[in-house]
């Protein structure tokens, strides 16, 4: 299934979205605020949010688009992708949304949405208080009724937890279904992307904003036993983004020089 991942297509859809659906309205009301509530009326401030309105957008397209009625997703943080993939379930019977995150936020933020998403969604929203590398396995170990066609990594934001991650959510994905991975213009994750880009043939990648959208195109890895081909590792460390990534003049005007002949 081909998507029209356009900015100006996915911002229009939410406009239409949020005239039809109150869960969506609400939701975006609240971000807009600044403020989330939930049903006994405490409020929380929107401070550690990661993610603005138009990336929320993008959780609630894909969401919504794929007819994703079951979905799961690693980290947690203030619970706004959560909030996303469920406002665009509003109206799909028997949906289920499984948000895999160990921790807290500090002063216990993100726990006000939480208890909103427990207390309107019951049964059809699960956190689960669980290392991801532990709690992915025991998914695939135990299989599931019904196919997984959108899946989130927004967890561990180290490069060997996010690989861990993919290895499972691949492992669960169905045919044609998306991984969404946010913050690609860190480090860590972009060198995800070139892992995937390289060694997974059978997964298409395109970036939007934030986020990178994987489509698995095949189940089975045709791969030998042994293949391996090499990928790009940026320099940068840590939490240091794409715009920062250090220059080395020297060997560059080097080659430069070698190009033209001198």
């Amino acid at each position: 299934m081909e998507i029209d991942l356009n900015t100006d297509h996915i911002k229009e859809f939410i406009r239409s979205e949020r005239k039809s659906n109150p869960v969506l309205d609400r939701f975006l009301s609240m971000m807009e605020d600044g403020f989330v509530a939930d049903e006994n009326g405490h409020r929380e401030p929107l401070t550690h949010i990661g993610i603005d309105i138009d990336s929320v957008g993008v959780v609630y397209f894909l969401t919504r688009t794929l007819k994703a009625a079951y979905t799961v997703e690693t980290g947690f943080g203030m619970g706004t992708s959560a909030m996303s993939m469920l406002a665009a379930k509003y109206d799909m019977p028997d949906h289920r949304h499984i948000s895999i995150d160990p921790f807290g936020l500090s002063d216990g933020a993100g726990l006000v949405l939480l208890r909103h998403l427990e207390s309107r969604h019951g049964d059809h929203f699960e956190r689960v208080w669980e290392a991801s590398e532990l709690a992915l396995p025991a998914m695939v170990k135990r299989g599931e009724d019904r196919p997984l066609m959108l899946a989130m990594i927004d967890g561990d934001h180290r490069f060997d937890g996010a690989l861990v991650d993919f290895f499972y959510m691949d492992r669960l994905l169905a045919v044609d279904g998306r991984i969404l991975i946010d913050d690609i213009a860190y480090p860590a994750v972009e060198t995800l992307l070139n892992f995937i880009t390289t060694n997974k043939p059978n997964y298409l990648i395109e970036e939007i904003g934030r986020f990178a959208v994987l489509r698995k195109r095949e189940a089975d890895d045709q791969r030998q036993w042994d293949h391996f081909r090499a990928f790009a590792v940026p320099k940068r460390q840590d939490w240091t983004p794409r715009e920062l990534e250090p220059v080395e003049p020297k060997r560059r005007s080097r080659l430069a020089r070698l190009l033209r002949g001198r």
